[in-house]
């Protein structure tokens, strides 16, 4: 039970702060176009959500795995978001999209760097419970099994001794 715990508690530590993210960016980009616009209709903020998804979830791989391709495939993406929304922006799109795709796009960047952010965070606490595992594990191998084995040794020489017998050879191999 405790070797799986660890995986429980990885998850939560990317999932709860990514898609927390996700949602105050998707907020804070319809309440911006509120204020600009004074008018946002609903298919302009599912618009927001999906791209501020599309967003924070390659970001939260790229900041999870820390390799260099993830983060060049992130830019990637940002840079096609960006691209695809000014090009539907110029052309003859549908009009309720056109005023949400600026806001379309900062919310893909902002939620991409949210999610690299909570990757990050999250690689970083499982490396710390990987070495405090590790050490645990040298501590015990160089410190307590050595002080075990010496004690155990010293119990039977002292159960020898008071019976005058001598020790069996599975004694002396069960303790080696």
């Amino acid at each position: 039970m405790n070797d799986i715990l660890p995986a429980f508690v990885d998850f939560f530590d990317l999932a709860v702060p990514t898609f927390t993210i996700i949602a105050a960016v998707t907020l804070l980009a319809c309440l911006l176009m509120w204020a600009a616009n004074r008018a946002i209709h609903r298919h302009q903020i599912g618009l927001i959500g999906a791209f501020a998804i599309i967003g924070g979830c390659p970001g939260l791989i790229a900041g999870y795995s820390q390799q260099e391709i993830a983060g060049a495939f992130l830019s990637g993406l940002i840079t096609i978001v960006a691209a695809l929304g000014t090009y539907a922006l110029g052309k003859e799109s549908l009009a309720i999209y056109r005023p949400a795709i600026p806001f379309v796009i900062a919310a893909t960047a902002f939620t991409a760097v949210g999610g690299f952010a909570a990757g990050s965070y999250a690689k970083k606490q499982w490396l710390l419970y990987d070495q405090g595992v590790q050490d645990r594990r040298d501590e015990m191998q160089m410190v307590e099994l050595p002080v075990e084995r010496e004690r155990q040794l010293l119990n039977l020489r002292a159960l020898a001794a008071k019976q005058a017998e001598p020790v069996s050879r599975q004694d002396l191999d069960r303790i080696r």
